[in-house]
């Protein structure tokens, strides 16, 4: 048997150097888009410290803020960092 895996790796990179998705983007969408950010944990850091107290997400009658959110979020990734074996999914 053949391991095809490198093979299969090449198509896979060269259908996402074509970017068939851009056909669906509207006249005004930028095809490429370019940030300071590596990736979307730095973007969120980044915005908690420049706002905290603005709105990141309503539910109903609630609203928590960017900072609430990075606290939350802060505390559930410390849990399941220091309890793995009690959390399960």
């Amino acid at each position: 048997m053949i391991d095809d895996s490198a093979l299969q790796a090449a198509n896979a990179r060269a259908a996402y150097e074509v970017r068939p998705w851009l056909k669906h983007y509207s006249s005004f969408v930028q095809p490429d888009v370019t940030t300071r950010f590596s990736n979307a944990l730095e973007m969120f850091l980044a915005t908690v410290k420049v706002m905290p107290g603005q709105p990141t997400a309503y539910y109903f009658d609630e609203t928590m803020t960017y900072g609430e959110l990075d606290r939350e979020s802060t505390a559930l990734a410390s849990a399941l960092y220091e309890h793995p074996r009690q959390c399960r999914f």
